[in-house]
């Protein structure tokens, strides 16, 4: 490989670490300044742009992202049909002192599109990477959650000042905001690694 094309995979690999260090942090405490409470709603959108104008501005779908993103439409416009019924029978948009209307395209380009837009990242650079750097990747964020899961339960305080709010929990959460997406994202690496460990492997083109 020439240096040109390691300097292309490199930056795809920053991508995707930047990616799921951010999928994995997600209640970091700068909810009131933000729309969300991980750093991906800054970066998805830039590296997504990068993407558009290298394929200058064609996206570059699979069949699974082509169902997403008509799902994504689909619900929005359910969404919007809903709130003009709304209006018309109680002659009201707003709603705990909020504009509905806003409120929906809010919702639509702070938690649906940006989900698409990290699904369509993940893919394409993993289309695009060394599958053994990207073992090295899945390995390093393994440990460090495991590492971090022994800390946690030895004295939970020290990774507070990585969530937004404080709360009692007796069980292990990790960075995540909620109980429930530790496990999540614990069995999605935790599979990986195995995945890794067997030397198993299928076409990305039938995952994704």
């Amino acid at each position: 490989m020439d240096l040109a094309n390691k300097r292309v995979e490199f930056l795809y690999l920053f991508m995707l670490f930047a990616l799921l260090i951010g999928s994995v942090f997600t209640d970091l405490p700068i909810y009131e300044k933000t729309v969300t409470k991980s750093y991906i709603f800054l970066i998805a959108p830039l590296f997504f742009l990068l993407f558009l104008i290298k394929n200058k501005f064609k996206l570059a779908l699979t069949p699974n992202s082509k169902v997403f993103l008509i799902y994504l439409f689909l619900t929005l416009s359910f969404s919007l049909l809903m709130l003009f019924i709304h209006i018309v029978t109680l002659g009201e948009i707003y709603a705990y002192n909020r504009n509905m209307f806003i409120k929906n395209f809010e919702a639509f380009f702070t938690l649906s599109f940006l989900h698409f837009v990290f699904y369509y990242l993940i893919i394409n650079i993993l289309f695009k990477i060394n599958l053994n750097h990207l073992k090295l990747v899945i390995y390093f964020l393994f440990s460090f959650l495991t590492l971090t899961a022994f800390i946690e339960f030895i004295n939970p305080e020290i990774i507070q000042p990585f969530h937004s709010l404080s709360k009692n929990y007796d069980r292990l959460r990790l960075f995540a905001m909620e109980l429930y997406c530790t496990p999540i994202l614990w069995t999605l690496f935790s599979v990986s690694i195995c995945r890794g460990l067997c030397n198993i492997s299928f076409p990305l083109n039938v995952v994704f």
